[in-house]
């Protein structure tokens, strides 16, 4: 069992044993997107700097300033204020662990719920 671990000693299944209510196909499917499209910086947290890696990352690589740069810099930024309203987070806060964000996501009224997989997937 996963009591007294950290969420970076982890894995899925230690994750889906912490949430047995919970389908296992959507605990993979959000463990999946927290590490692939949100936790950049891998600290096991959501916060404004992975956002902020990708958009430099976004910039370096088709140029500071670029459509691509000032498109990404403006989607991101409406993704995490989304996601910080949704979870009803200040836009200078953490959002959540892996483990904390899946049972939100899980336990969220129908329509924040909605709101949160339409901002993420």
């Amino acid at each position: 069992m996963a009591e007294g671990r950290s969420v970076s000693d982890m894995d899925v299944d230690d994750v889906i044993a912490m949430f047995p209510k919970i389908d296992p196909f959507l605990i993979r499917k959000w463990h999946y997107a927290f590490y692939t499209f949100f936790d950049l910086i891998g600290n096991n947290v959501i916060e404004w700097k992975d956002f902020q890696s990708l958009i430099d990352a976004i910039g370096a690589v088709r140029g500071e300033g670029s459509e691509d740069h000032v498109a990404a810099k403006v989607s991101l930024t409406k993704v995490w204020k989304s996601m910080t309203d949704t979870m009803k987070k200040d836009v200078e806060d953490e959002v959540k662990s892996t483990s904390s964000w899946k049972l939100h996501v899980h336990s969220s009224k129908p329509c924040d719920n909605r709101k949160t997989e339409k901002v993420l997937f």
